[in-house]
């Protein structure tokens, strides 16, 4: 589902957003719930655990235009709520922006086209950054995503068969993504991220599922 396209990307950016589609609705009930074993590495650093929680929150306006909207937390970073915009397409989420607030900022980033998702293809564009509402420019983005065909996974949750793998490369600005996610239906099983700032590792994520509905 939600390959948390950004999850830690925000970070590292702080440190160093097409209407929703009138197709049918996702098929997720309101208030729909993921949990996920969440770890965090930052080197030198030694890895960190928590847990991960992605909650689907329906349609909402943002910016004068409707999507479809989960909310992230994590109990690493419990200052910090994110808040991810997404277009649907009938089929497909597709990521338009992302709000992320802290104690004391907000961050937004605003897509000039919505990014896919959990299909083979390349796309670029700019996105509009904001800082507590000011505006600090575009950041060009680019982004690839290749099938890596399908696999019996594990995670908490349980054992799954003809698991689709996806991997993507994502570029925003000097800041580098690479992701696998290994994916049922809408549903992130597991996902493993690295991310980079100026071609140096900077962290590296990980997160399984424990419970929540899979299709």
């Amino acid at each position: 589902m939600f390959s948390r396209l950004l999850a830690c990307l925000v970070t590292v950016v702080a440190t160093q957003l097409a209407a929703a589609s009138a197709a049918p609705s996702p098929p997720f009930a309101l208030g729909a719930t993921w949990t996920y074993r969440y770890t965090v590495t930052r080197p030198p650093e030694a890895a960190v655990m928590g847990t991960l929680t992605t909650r689907y929150d329906g349609l909402a306006t943002y910016r004068g235009q409707r999507y479809y909207v989960t909310t992230v937390s994590d109990t690493i970073n419990p200052n910090v709520a994110e808040k991810d915009y997404y277009e649907w397409t009938g089929t497909q989420f597709r990521q338009a922006a992302l709000q992320t607030d802290t104690a004391d900022s907000t961050l937004e980033i605003v897509f000039d086209n919505a990014v896919p998702l959990d299909a083979s293809q390349s796309a670029s564009g700019t996105a509009e950054t904001y800082v507590n509402g000011n505006d600090q420019g575009p950041i060009p983005w680019s982004t690839t995503v290749t099938s890596l065909g399908t696999d019996t996974v594990t995670v908490p949750a349980g054992t799954f068969h003809d698991v689709q793998k996806w991997q993507t490369t994502f570029q925003f600005g000097v800041v580098r993504q690479v992701q696998v996610a290994e994916v049922v239906g809408l549903v992130d099983l597991r996902v493993d991220s690295e991310y980079y700032a100026n071609g140096v590792l900077k962290s590296t994520t990980s997160q399984e599922l424990i419970n929540g509905p899979v299709q």
